[in-house]
């Protein structure tokens, strides 16, 4: 252990050195294993969905093989090349399912295609029926006159639902002119007798219980 102050020696950095430079290289002769298998699986895929697990876990374990040896000894030789061959694989692989990927897109067009034109020609074929339909008379589709019942029936109003005490105290209210008036009370009446009409006519302006058309109002 070198504390502060005590430099470490240069025979211990190259001891370092030469234990990550093996290291490096065992991760850089992995990784090249790996770029063969790889090779070999997508020179032999025919199709954008044959080995996609193995494909994958090949690259993504070259490509960790790589990382760790870079990080260990970047000067390492053969590490740029491994990597451009890697990349080579992955351009090759994303070409092959483009291509794989071509009659597939191309028969789904045309299937499209050839559906749109049969809506189309099944829609001008239904053309002639409509207009054989809108050259019959209209005396025949045409409504019958509303019946003398059903046109009474709709021209009476309906009942007021309110009372006539409800239509009273809500007119009181609007009409009045300071908080007694509101109240019906004398201005010496005590805060029980103000408490006590003042939660009767609350009650009684509610617009859920008085239905005249200015309750509201009255109980703001």
């Amino acid at each position: 252990h070198y504390g502060r102050g005590h430099p470490i020696p240069y025979h211990s950095v190259v001891v370092v050195m030469e234990c990550n430079r093996e290291a490096a290289e065992d991760c850089l002769s992995i990784a090249l294993r790996c770029l063969q298998e790889l090779d070999r699986a997508v020179r032999a895929s025919t199709s954008a969905s044959s080995n996609d697990a193995t494909l994958a876990a090949l690259a993504d374990k070259v490509d960790r093989m790589l990382s760790k040896a870079h990080r260990l000894y970047p000067a390492l030789n053969g590490l740029p090349e491994a990597k451009e061959r890697l990349d080579t694989l992955i351009r090759m692989r994303k070409k092959k399912e483009q291509q794989a990927r071509a009659p597939q897109q191309k028969e789904e067009m045309s299937s499209s295609s050839a559906s749109s034109s049969s809506s189309s020609a099944s829609s001008q074929t239904r053309k002639p029926a409509s207009t054989s339909t809108s050259s019959r008379p209209t005396s025949a589709s045409s409504p019958p006159p509303p019946s003398s019942s059903s046109s009474s029936s709709a021209a009476s109003p309906e009942p007021p639902q309110f009372t006539a005490e409800d239509q009273a105290a809500v007119m009181r209210i609007l009409k009045a002119t300071n908080y007694y008036e509101v109240l019906g009370v004398e201005k010496g009446s005590t805060e029980k007798e103000l408490s006590k009409v003042y939660r009767k006519l609350a009650v009684l302006c509610h617009p859920d219980k008085n239905k005249h058309p200015k309750a509201q109002d009255a109980f703001k």
